[in-house]
């Protein structure tokens, strides 16, 4: 007797995964488009998403941040702050680190500027225009065992302006 109330459990357990499952398949995602599967992606902009981000990492201190290159045109490396001259390319070591980070880059003083950001064994964000007015652009740094490299380019500035240079804030 035992025995058969044991395989009638099981053959009622069995049978509730295949009705689950075929009801799981009928009412599953469904593509917009005829034969391509469905597409499930995630809103990687959504706010819970952006908490959890801004949780798990920490802001990229200036103290992590070296000039590389452009010492000779005026580059500079302040409290949270990244200095450029117009017309000039400064390129800055952003220092190895065994924890994930957050790079935030606004621009502070200046009309407008373009940086680059390259990490190992990551894809490299070109083309980051940055103006006045733009709330913080974030980006990750990621945890590595290499220095990453962000380069600033094309510092705009009015034709007024009493200092020609770019301030990118941190």
């Amino acid at each position: 007797m035992p025995n058969s109330k044991l395989l009638l459990l099981v053959v009622v357990v069995l049978l509730l995964f295949a009705a689950l499952f075929v009801a799981g398949a009928a009412v599953g995602p469904r593509s917009t488009r005829p034969g391509q599967p469905p597409a499930i992606v995630p809103d990687l902009n959504a706010p819970w998403v952006q908490r959890l981000r801004a949780r798990l990492t920490a802001p990229l201190p200036s103290d992590d941040v070296r000039l590389a290159g452009g010492s000779d045109r005026g580059c500079l490396v302040g409290d949270q702050q990244l200095q450029m001259p117009a017309g000039a390319t400064c390129t800055f070591t952003l220092l190895a680190s065994g924890s994930a980070r957050q790079l935030r880059l606004q621009l502070a003083y200046g009309r407008s500027a373009t940086a680059t950001l390259a990490q190992p064994d990551a894809l490299t964000i070109d083309n980051i225009q940055l103006a006045p007015n733009q709330p913080p652009q974030t980006y990750d740094v990621f945890a590595s065992p290499e220095n990453g490299r962000l380069t600033l380019t094309n510092c705009q500035t009015p034709e007024d302006a009493p200092l020609p240079l770019c301030l990118i804030s941190l």
